[in-house]
């Protein structure tokens, strides 16, 4: 299993960086877009967003949607634990990089409790229909979904990062839909 993850992830990985910068830009307006219209959005109290890495939907347009919503905006943070606290920021201006490298809010910051009308977006290296997400290893994600009860997680990617099965592990969390720039669809769990 820990060796299909680990050829999976380098092959997504390798043609996530390939993506130029406009047809990122094109796919991240499109998600904006599909994410939007979709009924787990217009019931969102608060959104969590990522503040991408190279390789990842960027996220400018969906924050700006949600802002331009009236959405609460919340952004992930690294805990000493490994799992991800969630703290509102009105955008991404507002963080700095963490202990990986990625832009995340301050340690002044309180956390937020998540829970039922919660979004949150999950970036992802693979996908599959069945809610299976493959991220880069660490099990931030995972470890905060395990503890986000009533909150729905949205996985963003490129439609090509969509494949046939995720290799998934007894903690490995399910989505309950993916946005990609050809649309919004719910997971179908076997």
């Amino acid at each position: 299993m820990a060796q299909e993850k680990r050829r999976l992830r380098a092959v997504m990985r390798e043609r996530c960086l390939e993506v130029g910068a406009v047809s990122a830009q094109q796919a991240a307006e499109a998600v904006a877009r599909h994410l939007a219209a979709s009924a787990a959005y217009q019931m969102a109290r608060r959104i969590v967003l990522y503040a991408e890495v190279p390789g990842e939907v960027p996220v400018a347009p969906l924050a700006a949607r949600a802002e331009a919503d009236g959405l609460p905006r919340l952004w992930p943070r690294q805990r000493a634990d490994g799992a991800l606290d969630v703290v509102v920021c009105a955008g991404i201006q507002e963080l700095a990089p963490g202990p990986h490298g990625v832009r995340e809010p301050g340690p002044e910051r309180e956390p937020a409790v998540l829970g039922a009308g919660d979004l949150l977006l999950v970036p992802g290296l693979a996908f599959d229909a069945e809610g299976g997400r493959l991220g880069r290893g660490r099990g931030a994600w995972d470890r905060t979904l395990a503890d986000a009860a009533g909150a729905v997680a949205v996985g963003i990617g490129y439609e090509f990062q969509v494949v046939a099965r995720v290799p998934r592990e007894a903690h490995d969390r399910s989505l309950a839909a993916l946005v990609t720039e050809r649309g919004f669809r719910r997971s179908q769990p076997t």
